[in-house]
């Protein structure tokens, strides 16, 4: 009996070794993000690396947007949403010291936050799309891809 259980055991051990091996060499390439974007590693991810933009780029991206008077509500709504993003990852904890419970308890308390976080955002950026000229949109997706799973037709 307890060889019968050990081979299976044996074979999950030999499985989960290697494919968190494999995570960890990646892709073999350059991480894909654009300037000012996310980089990998960082504390407390939400959303894919490269969605949600470095806040510190924002004042920049404003200018290359050349954001208009008109605009300025739903660019400062977008912005709070990012900032926010930020503040969220930033406050993650730190899971590294923490039992596998603790861990599990922390990811689901995070959840609803992300959640709605993610929302947040997203509603940001659509409202902020409305208002942009088509080739600031243009710009501002190839600066700022837009949030995956949005619900929303491709662009």
């Amino acid at each position: 009996m307890m060889r019968t259980l050990a081979i299976p055991a044996l074979i999950l051990a030999g499985i989960l070794s290697s494919s968190s091996s494999a995570l960890a060499q990646g892709a073999g390439g350059p991480p894909a993000t654009a300037p000012g974007m996310t980089q990998p590693g960082g504390p407390g991810a939400m959303a894919p690396r490269g969605f949600i933009p470095d806040p510190s780029t924002l004042p920049a991206l404003k200018k290359k947007l050349a954001i208009r008077p008109e605009q300025e509500l739903q660019w400062k709504s977008y912005v709070k949403a990012v900032e926010k993003a930020w503040r969220h990852r930033e406050t993650a904890p730190r899971t590294q010291a923490m039992t596998p419970q603790e861990r599990q308890q922390a990811r689901e308390g995070r959840r609803g936050e992300r959640v709605e976080i993610h929302a947040d955002l997203q509603h940001a950026r659509e409202s902020l799309d409305k208002v942009l000229m088509p080739e600031q949109r243009t710009e501002f997706d190839r600066e700022v891809p837009p949030l995956p799973n949005s619900g929303g037709p491709p662009r």
